[in-house]
């Protein structure tokens, strides 16, 4: 075999070996653009489903509220409501309300003379309102933190009272306002005494 022999066979060689090649190169490169495809779908659901869920979370701030209300019987026989309203933003957001125009307010409850559901006057208006945060200006509830608005009333003994708290939304647009509704018995025997 000669230099021309030899040639001709590296040259076979190395033809049948671009020919085998060929098809894997092909195959690799639609694999890889398929495999492409497939991350860049995932990650562009995942993309979306969070920035669903934080749109979520920004229109529907979570918000919880507690009320706290404890007796104390004083001197002249009457009995003094210290009402604590705990307010906490479960959110992930701060929350803007109108802190300012929060208010608690009560009002007395006749006590009907037979057992059936206590019937309150839809139209009638309470016996005092507080407005816990007047004067402070905007206050802005930072995620996980509680905010404390508090009044104290001075009840008469044996009454029913309705307690109620009220936390309007600030004035961008937002729609939800928040309330908590209590009922109480301001009762003589179950209250403490307290000097005055």
């Amino acid at each position: 075999m000669g230099f021309a022999g030899l040639f001709e066979y590296a040259c076979g060689c190395f033809l049948i070996r671009e020919i085998c090649w060929l098809p894997s190169i092909d195959e690799t490169y639609k694999l890889v653009a398929t495999v492409a495809i497939i991350v860049g779908g995932i990650w562009g659901v995942s993309t979306w489903c969070h920035q669903e869920r934080l749109r979520r979370v920004k229109e529907n701030p979570g918000f919880e509220c507690q009320m706290e209300i404890s007796q104390s019987k004083l001197s002249d026989g009457d009995i003094l409501l210290a009402i604590d309203v705990i307010t906490m933003n479960t959110g992930v957001l701060p929350l803007w309300p109108a802190t300012e125009d929060a208010s608690i307010s009560v009002k007395a409850i006749d006590l009907p003379r037979s057992q059936r559901f206590i019937e309150e006057e839809a139209d009638s208006k309470p016996d005092a309102v507080f407005f816990p945060a007047a004067g402070r200006g905007r206050m802005r509830l930072e995620p996980s933190t509680r905010t404390v608005f508090s009044a104290f009333f001075k009840a008469k003994a044996n009454q029913l009272y309705s307690v109620q708290f009220d936390l309007p939304a600030n004035h961008t647009g937002q729609v939800w306002h928040w309330k908590k509704r209590r009922v109480v018995y301001a009762s003589d025997k179950s209250a403490k005494a307290q000097a005055t």
